[in-house]
C-alpha cells in the first residue's frame, strides 16, 4: 500500500489542501517554507484569523477519495494578525 502525504491548512475554518507528496520531508518543506506566505496573504484580508496547520499520511482510494491514516505533524491551532 502506497502512502502520500498531504498538507492541510485551515484559516478561519476554510481549508485548502496541498499535495500529494511522496516523502514526508517534501510536505515539511512546504509547511515550513512556502505556506507561511500562502497563509499570509489570506490572513491580511481579515484582522484577526485563526490559523492551523497539519500534515497528513493518506492513501488514495480507487474513487479517487483520501483516507487520512495518520496526521505525523500538527501545529498548534492559533490567532494570527497581519503584521502592518
Amino acid at each position: 500500500m502506497d502512502t502520500y502525504f498531504l498538507v492541510k491548512i485551515w484559516v478561519d475554518n476554510e481549508l485548502t489542501v496541498y499535495g500529494p507528496y511522496l516523502e514526508l520531508d517534501d510536505a515539511v518543506t512546504m509547511l515550513i517554507d512556502h505556506l507561511p506566505p500562502i497563509a499570509l496573504a489570506q490572513i491580511l484580508k481579515k484582522k484577526v484569523a485563526r490559523y492551523l496547520a497539519e500534515v497528513h499520511e493518506c492513501i488514495l482510494n480507487a474513487d479517487g477519495s483520501w483516507d487520512t491514516i495518520a496526521i505525523r505533524i500538527k501545529e498548534n491551532e492559533c490567532e494570527r494578525r497581519p503584521h502592518m
